[in-house]
């Protein structure tokens, strides 16, 4: 029996599809193994105060209740989907359950407690949806058996088949209070991680030292941090508008250069840029140009991160990998950009350490169709949904890695709009909650 309660914020869409990960089918397998036995002492005291027994009805329920948790734990383990295979067995569960309240003749105590463990299954697993099905098909299973072996309809238990009953019931369900609680304290520093990991996020994107722009490979602005607003106006940074309109002439047309060799197939690219701000000032930058490839047509646009030299190092000094580049390329978060047709435009080196898949792999192809295709389409939906209308989302989701090994990911997409409003990106931040380390 799963005794296990999934986080509110994952949602399981794909009825009992959040059943992938190798570890929750263990907890399923021992929770399932110390149920069914109590099960059984419960059962066969009802059929012992009831002078029912026979090898049919002793050797059924060893079967059952002591045979049948490791038998399908095995088939689970070994099953090309074993959450697939573990969703199967909680309706053998529900279905076994109801066998063995018939046989013991609709007992009132044992069989609500049975009962309560069938629905419990259910809820846990499949969510309120399962309710019903469940119930229906509790008690059509103890009615055709309760037939089929013309068991007698009595209700009334002994004093110790009740106590039994009400104990396993109470026990039952401390344990699952047990359990969410410790799955509740689990999400809420999830959670936490989460809300460190915007505020670093903010400081690579937003903070007044870095200026982070988009560009097409024709040099037209596509999108801008906030910081580029103290040294140009708004009207400057407009997507469309031409983003080397303000710089020195000649850096205008070395960046251009730049932006031709970066579509010929060259790598990132280090230059210092003479800015003309808004205060007629000439400032000057350091920046790191990233291409950003476009699928099999080269890079479409390009990633500008810079730096502003101050007075006292404009001269001499070193053009490398700046503090802001390096945060991008090496925070622990995966950091994942899409344009607004969901197609991925870049990724960190995160990205690739957790899930396996190189920017190649997956840069111009929809991330939900490679390794995040473990929820039904409805799930993608409910995000691209949320993210339109508030810019944001968060949550715990199933993903696969390369080596088609399953985890559950925490991760938080975030709205990129221009100056019109228009959704132009969606940036994905997130962290492994819990492997699948399936056993050999």
């Amino acid at each position: 029996m799963n005794l296990k309660k999934k986080p509110d914020a994952e949602q399981d869409h794909s009825g009992g599809a959040y059943l992938r990960s190798t570890r929750l089918i263990r907890a399923i397998y021992l929770s399932r193994v110390a149920a069914f036995a109590y099960c059984a002492i419960i059962v066969g005291f009802t059929a012992y105060e009831r002078g029912r027994g026979g090898l049919f009805l002793w050797l059924g329920l060893v079967f059952s209740f002591f045979v049948y948790p490791h038998v399908i734990y095995w088939r689970a383990m070994r099953a090309a989907e074993p959450g697939s295979a573990e969703a199967q067995h909680i309706v053998f569960d529900i279905a076994l359950l109801g066998f063995w309240a018939g046989q013991i003749g609709f007992a009132l105590w044992p069989s609500f407690g049975l009962l309560s463990g069938a629905l419990m299954n259910a809820a846990t697993n499949f969510g309120a949806a399962m309710l019903m099905p469940a119930l229906a098909l509790f008690f059509l299973t103890a009615g055709v058996v309760n037939t089929l072996f013309a068991v007698p309809f009595q209700l009334e238990t002994g004093f110790s088949v009740m106590v039994l009953s009400i104990l396993g019931c109470l026990g039952y369900t401390s344990l699952i209070g047990v359990i969410m609680h410790a799955q509740t304290a689990r999400v809420v520093r999830a959670r936490e991680d989460l809300r460190r990991s915007e505020q670093r996020y903010r400081m690579i994107t937003e903070n007044a030292g870095d200026l982070i722009a988009m560009l097409d490979i024709n040099g037209r602005w596509r999108y801008t941090s906030p910081s580029w607003n103290r040294l140009l106006l708004a009207k400057d940074l407009l997507p469309g508008g031409d983003a080397t309109i303000h710089m020195h002439a000649d850096d205008a047309v070395a960046l251009r250069g730049m932006l031709r060799r970066l579509a010929d197939g060259e790598g990132r690219l280090d230059m210092q840029i003479r800015l003309y701000a808004a205060d007629g000032i000439e400032r000057r930058l350091e920046c790191g140009v990233h291409p950003v490839a476009d699928g099999l047509q080269g890079p479409s646009y390009v990633v500008l991160i810079g730096r502003e030299i101050s007075n006292q190092n404009k001269e001499g000094r070193g053009v490398g990998p700046q503090p802001d580049v390096l945060a991008f390329e090496n925070t622990t978060e995966a950091i994942l950009i899409s344009d607004a047709g969901g197609l991925v435009v870049s990724v960190n080196k995160s990205f690739t350490r957790i899930t396996g898949f190189s920017a190649a792999d997956v840069v111009g192809k929809l991330e939900s169709r490679i390794r995040l295709a473990v929820q039904p389409p409805a799930f993608y939906a409910h995000i691209d949904a949320e993210v339109a209308r508030v810019g944001h989302w968060a949550g715990a989701a199933w993903a696969r890695r390369k080596d088609g090994s399953l985890y559950r990911e925490w991760r938080t997409v975030s709205a990129v709009r221009d100056e019109a409003g228009v959704l132009v990106y969606t940036v994905s931040v997130f962290f492994e909650m819990e492997s699948d380390q399936r056993a050999a």
